[in-house]
């Protein structure tokens, strides 16, 4: 993100003696880094010049640079040599024709290094790095001076064992592959500042991160509170990724329909921790709230507390801590059951960190659709114009099928889902062409207890139609037998149709309608009948 800014230690004095990984990356990770080698080389050497600052080892690829840099009775901090580094090298671009606001990026990644075991595989990532890029070392630097950068990295690292920097040798502390991790981690976003928005469950890794539009699961806990309306019941879920057996990535969530869920709506309960051992620690508590507010509309929040930890003198065991609360606000739109717009605001408040560092307000859009009950399909967009697409295929009701992308970094994704019962097991893979691949595994119980908050509003409409239907039918059978009375009775008098060929003048006193409601007066008409006969 643009106003992402590294995480630096509360207690810690950065003029100590002491080898230094910094990570500097472009603007919008724009790939402009080899456009200006020359540039770029020329203010790596100058660094140099300032007295108590030495270049240990260097790397520059398409869009950062990794250098590590030692620091020895040095006047000033680390961050005013990479400041100076990063204003003069910008000024000298925009010389040559650069029309950007600006070239690198406002943050730069920077750790330091404890042992010579990490020393080592960091100069080692450093040197791997471009070949994980697709970019081979003689196309930026030519086979010369490649040879010479590897002889030169590998006098420094004998030469640093006698170093005055008397680090510990520690087979438990593995700090060097929390540092290479962390590295590749920061190229998915070329820079990963703390309490990052990651893809927390194995469905929504599988899809690539599309998460705002298709909110239809207990995750939404995570991404967009708004969908934990169409959760329906109770449901449990939990979710453990081990990358490279040393960084640890767990989290747990747990959603609840409340009885009155048309009113109430849906809450939510979560926990997130992303770290190494006791070295880095992250941590963070949701409190989530989804309700409906009209007929297709419904909103949701949550309230996050975030846990920061870090170690920063490791014979004292010593750390820096710090516990922030942040805010997110989401909607979610669904004008068809197969359409629906999702939107969330994540860290509105924007909670401090330490001193000019924030976490960063961010935001995702999306839409979901589904075509029938076997396919489902989303996209979302995140601030710097990052896009993610997804798809779901459901052949039947055991087996789930899923894929997607990511675009800016491109980035792909595969998952595979079971179905039993009520209990279900996820698997998904990212691959990256840096970051090799990416596991995460979860497993999900669920139970419901009553049906889903919007199955008895569908019953009741289907109930309506069919009383009204069968009203008109019951007053047809009870009027058809009335009818058929009325015919009968005047059919049951055959005898007077003899007498009635002499006076045609009184047919229409026998008239169908009338007879029913007269039925006493016609009585008297048989003994005039009979005075016919008498003078025949």
């Amino acid at each position: 993100m643009r106003y992402r800014k590294n995480i630096r230690l509360k207690d810690y004095d950065y003029r100590t003696d002491g080898y230094y990984f910094v990570t500097i990356c472009c603007s919008s990770r724009a790939k402009l880094c080899l456009k200006y080698k020359n540039i770029i080389e020329k203010h790596l050497t100058l660094l140099e010049r300032n007295k108590g600052v030495k270049l240990d080892y260097y790397n520059l690829t398409a869009n950062h640079l990794h250098l590590i840099l030692v620091l020895e009775e040095a006047k000033l901090p680390l961050y005013r040599y990479i400041q100076d580094f990063k204003s003069k090298t910008t000024l000298e671009i925009k010389k040559t024709g650069f029309n950007g606001k600006r070239f690198w990026q406002p943050n730069y990644y920077e750790h330091v290094i404890r042992n010579e075991y990490a020393l080592f595989k960091i100069r080692k990532y450093i040197q791997e790095n471009p070949l994980k890029e697709k970019i081979e070392l003689e196309k930026i630097y030519g086979k010369d001076i490649v040879e010479k950068n590897i002889v030169a990295a590998e006098r420094s690292s004998a030469n640093s064992k006698a170093n005055a920097l008397q680090l510990h040798h520690c087979g438990k502390f593995r700090c060097f592959v929390f540092l290479a991790i962390l590295a590749k981690l920061t190229l998915c976003s070329y820079i990963h500042a703390a309490f990052e928005e990651r893809e927390v469950s194995a469905r929504t890794l599988g899809l690539s991160g599309v998460s705002a539009g298709l909110a239809d699961d207990i995750d939404s806990v995570f991404y967009n509170p708004a969908g934990l309306i169409n959760l329906g019941g109770l449901k449990f879920n939990a979710s453990d990724a081990n990358l490279y057996d040393i960084l640890n990535y767990r989290s747990f969530c747990f959603g609840m329909q409340m009885p009155r869920a048309d009113k109430l709506g849906t809450f939510g309960l979560a926990y997130e921790e992303f770290g190494f051992k006791d070295q880095y620690k992250e941590t963070k508590f949701y409190f989530s709230h989804g309700f409906p507010v009209l007929k297709n509309l419904s909103l949701g929040y949550s309230i996050k507390s975030y846990g920061l930890k870090i170690l920063y003198d490791e014979n004292e065991k010593k750390y820096t801590e710090k516990v922030l609360t942040s805010f997110d606000i989401a909607g979610l739109l669904s004008p068809s059951e197969k359409l629906s717009f999702g939107l969330a605001f994540y860290n509105i408040n924007s909670p401090k960190i330490i001193e000019d560092e924030n976490v960063p307000m961010t935001y995702k859009i999306g839409a979901g659709y589904k075509l029938s009950e076997h396919f489902n399909f989303g996209f979302d967009f995140e601030k710097e114009n990052i896009w993610h697409a997804g798809i779901e295929i459901k052949p039947n009701n055991i087996l789930v099928f899923r894929s997607g992308a990511n675009f800016n970094p491109l980035k792909f994704s595969f998952g595979i889902g079971l179905n039993f019962w009520k209990i279900s097991f996820d698997y998904s893979v990212s691959y990256h062409p840096q970051l090799e691949f990416q596991k995460i595994a979860t497993f999900s119980f669920a139970h419901k207890f009553g049906p889903p908050g919007k199955k008895p509003e569908k019953e009741k409409k289907i109930s309506i139609p069919v009383e009204e239907e069968i009203q008109p039918a019951e007053v047809e059978e009870e009027e058809k037998p009335q009818e058929k009375q009325i015919e009968k009775k005047p059919e049951e008098k055959p005898e007077l149709k003899v007498p009635l060929e002499i006076p045609p003048k009184k047919t229409p006193e026998t008239p169908v309608e009338i007879q029913p409601l007269k039925q006493e007066p016609a009585k008297p008409v048989i003994p005039e009948k009979k005075e016919i006969e008498v003078p025949a």
